[in-house]
Parts: C-alpha cells; structure tokens; sequence
C-alpha cells in the first residue's frame, strides 16, 4: 500500500473514533504510529481538541512531503500546549515543528526535539542549516514582538545541529537572547540569537548534537547566568576529530564552572581533565551525578579525594564492576575530612553500566541479552563488598545494566538483606513487597535512565 493511501486508510479508521470524544476534553495526544498524522486528524485534533497539553509525535523521513509540496499542517494549531515531544528524522520536518512551536510558544514549558536518524557521521562542512534548531527558529515569527517560550523551563535537544549560523540580529528579542560569543571560529559573529531563552531553563538535556561546544561556549561566554538545576550532556565521540576533544572538553568545563546550583549533572563524556574544578561551584547542591566513561579515558577518576567532598544521593559510573571495587575501597579507607573524621560515602543509589553494555554496545540486543548473565557473579561479588559492613553504609540500592527504553535492556536491582544468619549474603534482589524500595526507584528514574546505551526509533 502507498504511503498516501496507507494515511487515508488510518484515518478512515481513527475518524469514527475520534468523533466519540468530547469536545476539548482531551488534555493528551500522542502520535507513534512512525507517519505523519492524516490531514483530516490534524484539522479535527485542532479544531474539535484546542485544549490539548501535551501533544507527542514520531514520525519517519520518508512520510513528510517534498520541499515546495503543500504541508498539511499548515494550519495545525494547539495554543494551550504545555509540553511538546517531536521526533522525526530529516529536515522536511522542521517546517510543522516551527509552526507548532510558533503557535504555543506562550505556554510551552517542555520541548524534547529528537532529529532520529540525523547522520553524526556527515561532514560539518555538508551539514544542511536547516537541521539548525538553536538559532533558526525565531526566523518563522520575526514580525511579532512577543517574547518566545517566555514560560519554558525544560528543553531536550537530541541528534540535531547546534553549530553557528549567522542569522541577522533581531532587536525586537530582550538582550538577555544575544549572548556574546567568547571563544568560536574566527569569522563567527560576535554575537549569535539564540532561539530559546537557555538562561531561564532549569532543565537542559544535549544527546549526541553536532557542533555542542559552539552552544557551550555562547552559553558560558554570556554576562548571563543559568538557572540550571539538571543538565544531561551525551557525546557521540565517532563525530569528534581527535584533536577537537581538548576544545570540546574546554568548552564543557567552562560551561560547568560559568554558573552554580545544579542538583543532577548526567554527562556521558570522559575527556575532562578538571572534571572535579569545574563541578566545585555545584558542590553544595550537587545530588545526583553520572559520570560515563565508555571510552576508559580516566577510568581512576574515583581515586581523586575531591569525590569525597560531594554529599551525593546518587551516583553512576561506567566502570565495570571489578575496576570500580578497589575504587570505591581507597576512598572508604583513605580519605579524611579531618584528622579526626574519615569519610563515609553517602551514596544511597549506586548505577553501574559497564562490563557487558559498553563492550556490546555494537553487538545487538540479543548478543547484549546472551552475555548479560557472565557479568552477574562480578557484580554479586561487588554487592557483597557493598553491602557488607565494609561497605557503603548508606547504600539502599545497587543498580546494574541499562534502564531506559522501559527496560527493554537487561538489567537488575539489588538490596540490603536483613538476613543476619551465617552463610547469608548481604544482598538479595528487589522484590514487589518492597513498596519503599521502588518509590526510591521511581523517584530517581531520571537518573536510571540517562545516558541510554543505544537509541530505539520506537
């Protein structure tokens, strides 16, 4: 069946259904059907459900109209909308998005932006500026004088190009939106117009986007400051010539070191020699942090006595576990706070992914899925350390292996026994009567999940 009439025949089926629901009772929608949603659901979704939300949309390149071809959401419209999730890959696309983002900008709180299949790999040089949402945006709306997304806190940037585009300034947006750039290409402009109000966000996710530290640097070149409380930063280290990692590197930790007050810091990039000075001003608020290290690049950053300065809830690593053992053993029985005083981990949640997933990361679910049980006697003999009386006295949970995609990778969670008898290990697996156990889980499932091994289209 043609893709057109594949669509016509859909909406044949979801009309019907659609006609049964009230008038603007719905308050959520979402759109995972890999097309793009039939003219006739788009025209009733807008005019029969304006109070949606939250609206949600994944669609597939091939299913968007050519460039110049009628777009059939020319005239979709959700004005009420306060979260929008849009993944799509390809560039035909971006013409809705900016419309659908024009059309709430008022209300929006949270975007997730996720370009599926954008190639990393493509050359910087062939890199089309049409996959460029930072900056392009505003163009779509330059002769209104409202302030764009006055009300976003939360934005999720994944797989598109956050290079430098010289757009022409625009003095209608507040000056807090032009950032002076401090140290980009020569040639670049002095100042660059961002699309979203990055300085009021308290949420900040970057997944495997070309060209971050030029975004970075604006950011961290700015007289303003962030208001961040979480930032997510994921590195696609394939796209990175060898001799860019110093500036990359540089980049995030001036960024880190340019503002204060985060709470969770998620970073799935081990090239950062001052790791530890430029999280020094998120000391006293810093409570969840992940650390990935897929590359083995500093695999003995645990060594460092600054970790034992952190008052952390949370923590991730990538090491596997007989590396991260002797770690965590030289910080529990060397470093002191003072003379008197030997520190004792705070860590209540402790994620290890390494082992199986970095090494088949490449090799497929079902090789990941085969090998996934050799690695459970190395973290077992971890969890009887970390249990144990010599161990993380405040630990509640071990994690082990990949928790997004809703557990679709193998993984699993351990507890405290509270079996005291001879013979008994420290440690047992979570059960459904521990109610308190998986609230902490379900509390911290951003945490679990950050920095997925591998990406799912659906």
């Amino acid at each position: 069946m043609q893709p057109d009439a594949f669509l016509v025949h859909m909406a044949s089926q979801l009309k019907p259904l659609l006609t049964l629901i009230k008038d603007d009772s719905l308050r959520s929608f979402s759109w995972d059907m890999g097309t793009r949603m039939p003219k006739s659901i788009l025209s009733h979704i807008s005019t029969k459900q304006a109070s949606i939300t939250s609206f949600s949309m994944t669609a597939a390149v091939h299913q968007w109209p050519d460039q110049g071809e009628a777009s059939p959401y020319e005239a979709f419209r959700l004005a009420q909308l306060r979260k929008i999730s849009w993944i799509a890959d390809g560039n035909s696309h971006l013409f809705a998005l900016r419309r659908l983002l024009s059309s709430s900008s008022g209300h929006l709180q949270e975007i997730v932006i996720d370009g599926k299949n954008f190639d990393p790999l493509q050359p910087f040089s062939t890199v089309s500026h049409n996959d460029d949402l930072a900056y392009k945006i505003p163009q779509e709306t330059q002769g209104e004088r409202e302030v764009l997304f006055p009300s976003l806190k939360k934005l999720s940037l994944s797989r598109v190009y956050l290079g430098n585009v010289r757009v022409p300034a625009l003095p209608w947006l507040p000056p807090r939106w032009v950032a002076p750039v401090a140290s980009l290409d020569e040639g670049d402009r002095a100042d660059t117009v961002l699309a979203f109000n990055y300085f009021q966000l308290r949420s900040l996710k970057l997944e495997k986007c070309l060209r971050v530290d030029h975004l970075l640097s604006v950011l961290s070149g700015s007289s303003m400051s962030m208001e961040l409380t979480s930032f997510e930063l994921i590195v696609d280290s394939r796209v990175i010539p060898r001799h860019d990692h110093y500036r990359l590197g540089t980049c995030v930790e001036a960024f880190l070191e340019s503002f204060e007050g985060l709470k969770n810091l998620y970073l799935d990039y081990s090239r950062l020699p001052n790791f530890f000075q430029a999280i020094s001003r998120h000391k006293a608020t810093l409570e969840k942090l992940v650390y990935q290290q897929r590359e083995q690049y500093d695999n003995q950053f645990l060594w460092k006595k600054e970790l034992s300065m952190l008052d952390l809830k949370c923590l991730g690593v990538g090491l596997k576990p007989s590396d991260l053992l002797p770690c965590l053993i030289q910080l529990v029985l060397g470093p002191k706070i003072s003379e008197h005083t030997i520190y004792r981990p705070s860590v209540q949640l402790l994620h290890i992914r390494d082992g199986v997933q970095l090494t088949c990361k490449f090799k497929g679910p079902k090789r990941l899925e085969a090998e996934f049980p050799r690695a459970l006697p190395e973290i077992y003999n971890f969890a009887r350390w970390a249990f144990g009386p010599a161990g993380l006295p405040n630990l509640e949970i071990l994690a082990y292996g990949d928790f997004a995609h809703q557990g679709r990778q193998p993984n699993i969670l351990l507890c405290k026994s509270q079996l005291e008898s001879d013979g008994e290990t420290p440690y047992r697996q979570l059960t459904k009567k521990d109610v308190r156990l998986w609230e902490v889980v379900r509390e911290n499932s951003d945490f679990l999940e950050t920095c997925p091994e591998t990406s799912l289209m659906y």
